[in-house]
């Protein structure tokens, strides 16, 4: 809830499967427990946002990056209005340049971008403040919570600005996947 900078009265418009960890617990769990309510949305569905965005004052979003692309297909009429939004974060694909600033227009606030993982209980990276170059996810979150480097092809730590393998450490994560650890061994 703090990471994410939760508030009471926060209004969440929820779409992303709660079996993915980043629709349960950094959006749902943290929200209400910081006081906050939920839209949980049966499906994703466009038009059914921007309807219901005339009904509630979303304060927090976070969806894919490709239902931003549906979202702007939507004629004028049906476009989700968002008085209230601070924040929107979208995730599951990189966001192109050019989706990301016509979005922005529409909604107001800055798009921020992430990138995680369920086996290691979610956000690695996040760019809350909406102001990470193209090609970037963010910075590190939560800050010393994570550690992360980038490997070359022998497993050594490169230099920041370098290209390879990233490697991430956590002192919370997955310890096996249930009843599956022939599946456990094949991944790790």
């Amino acid at each position: 809830a703090d990471v994410q900078g939760y508030r009471t009265g926060d209004v969440l418009y929820q779409a992303i499967p709660l079996f993915a960890l980043q629709g349960f617990l950094p959006l749902v769990a943290s929200a209400l427990r910081a006081g906050g309510a939920i839209f949980l949305a049966d499906r994703f569905d466009a038009a059914e946002l921007g309807r219901a965005s005339r009904r509630f004052d979303f304060t927090y979003i976070t969806l894919w990056a490709p239902m931003l692309d549906a979202i702007m297909r939507l004629p004028d009429d049906e476009q989700p209005v968002f008085p209230a939004l601070r924040l929107l974060t979208a995730g599951g694909a990189p966001l192109q340049p050019e989706i990301r600033a016509r979005f922005e227009e529409l909604v107001g606030v800055p798009v921020s971008q992430g990138f995680g993982m369920t086996e290691v209980l979610g956000v690695l990276v996040a760019d809350y403040e909406g102001d990470a170059p193209w090609g970037s996810c963010g910075r590190v979150r939560p800050l010393g919570s994570t550690d992360m480097v980038v490997l070359d092809d022998a497993g050594d730590v490169l230099p920041p600005g370098e290209v390879g393998e990233f490697a991430v450490h956590r002192s919370c994560g997955m310890v096996g996947y249930w009843q599956r650890s022939d599946l456990y061994a094949e991944q790790f």
